[in-house]
């Protein structure tokens, strides 16, 4: 039985039709048995069918309390039905946070926005419709490129001033692994310290968001760096959502590490990158990392422990995402999200999704 209370702040789903096996080798393989393992009380999960059953499964078999969907609409091919099927699972399962994503019919991006599509209209409706937050990628690499977006222009300003005055929390995903740009292929992708430079222009302008910046901002190699964000900017958070390189970079200095966990133990959240579509492998090693000193493999990477006491672990991985998001998940406002169903209904381009999701919809009474 689990000794430890878990709320996982960073998971994604994709299609309506994604389907998962938490028993499947492809899971299996990435767990390294550790002797405190049976703390967080895991249990065997079944086949799925859909993305709600998949959630669920990884809900119960994990022994979460809650989970946060981070919804993603515009990469991948996706369009408005993520932000439409995480409110529909929201509905369904009250152990569910989301963070809704902006819609951008035009990729690259264009100012002026279509009027009605602007980000802090979007705002407005993601809110409206009973979302805990807002999730952003638009500073990703292979994202940037595509979108070509710029937050400090001014088609973003309102977004940026309305986050800041009415506290609605961000996670933010920001650049990727250093390796990353070593990667002939990523090479014409944006500039790494452009981006930081465009984020830090952010926080300048508005030092009070609310901000949470996921995979602990990939400054695991510049740790005074990342110290001096966190001091500059009270309210900016952090999540410990794997890449593994992260906790390769650690596991060079442990000592020193453990300390940063300690110090900043009230800013930190846990979270796993577990995806409907196959992902959050290596959520067992996340935790043996935080809770024994072992050494061990993640992702073929050498990794040691970095034993925390029970008070840091339990802020990490349950009270921070509850004093950061809310107590609990908000409540679908159905005529919000029907008007929402209506007025994007356009743009839900992905036939995978769309059929069973506006079904749905439809016994749901909100579709007509």
């Amino acid at each position: 039985m689990n000794t430890i209370k878990v709320i996982d702040s960073h998971i994604h789903i994709s299609n309506w039709t994604d389907a998962i096996d938490l028993n499947h080798e492809d899971y299996k393989q990435f767990i390294t048995p550790f002797k405190e393992i049976e703390k967080f009380g895991w249990s065997d999960a079944t086949v799925t069918h859909n993305y709600k059953e998949s959630v669920n499964a990884f809900i119960n078999s994990r022994n979460y309390d809650y989970v946060n969907v981070a919804c993603i609409p515009y990469v991948s091919g996706r369009d408005a039905s993520q932000n439409i099927m995480a409110a529909l699972l929201k509905m369904d399962n009250k152990r569910v946070f989301a963070h809704g994503g902006f819609v951008y019919p035009d990729q690259p991006v264009t100012f002026p926005f279509k009027e009605g599509f602007e980000p802090h209209t979007q705002l407005e409706e993601l809110i409206k419709i009973g979302f805990d937050g807002v999730k952003m990628l638009e500073t990703h690499p292979k994202a940037k490129k595509v979108l070509k977006t710029d937050f400090t222009a001014k088609g973003f300003e309102l977004l940026f001033k309305k986050l800041e005055e009415e506290q609605i929390h961000i996670l933010w995903h920001v650049n990727d692994p250093i390796e990353y740009w070593d990667d002939p292929a990523n090479s014409d992708h944006p500039d790494r310290e452009a981006v930081y430079g465009e984020v830090y222009e952010i926080l300048r302008r508005h030092p009070k968001l609310k901000v949470t910046f996921a995979h602990m901002c990939y400054m695991t190699t510049q740790k005074e760096r990342l110290e001096k964000l966190l001091d500059d900017y009270p309210n900016v958070f952090i999540d410990i959502t794997p890449g593994p390189s992260n906790f390769r970079n650690m596991s060079e200095n442990v000592k020193a590490w453990r300390e940063f966990f300690i110090k900043y133990s009230d800013r930190i959240m846990f979270g796993s990158d577990f995806s409907t579509r196959g992902g959050g492998y290596s959520i067992p090693n996340v935790y043996r990392f935080l809770v024994t000193d072992d050494s061990f493999k993640m992702a073929g990477m050498d990794v040691k422990g970095i034993a925390l006491d029970k008070d840091t672990l339990d802020k990490i991985l349950y009270r921070n995402f509850l004093k950061r998001v809310g107590e609990k998940p908000r409540e679908i406002d159905t005529e919000a999200l029907s008007a929402y169903i209506r007025k994007y209904e356009h743009l839900l381009t992905n036939e995978t999704n769309r059929i069973p999701m506006l079904n749905d919809c439809r016994k749901k009474g909100l579709y007509i």
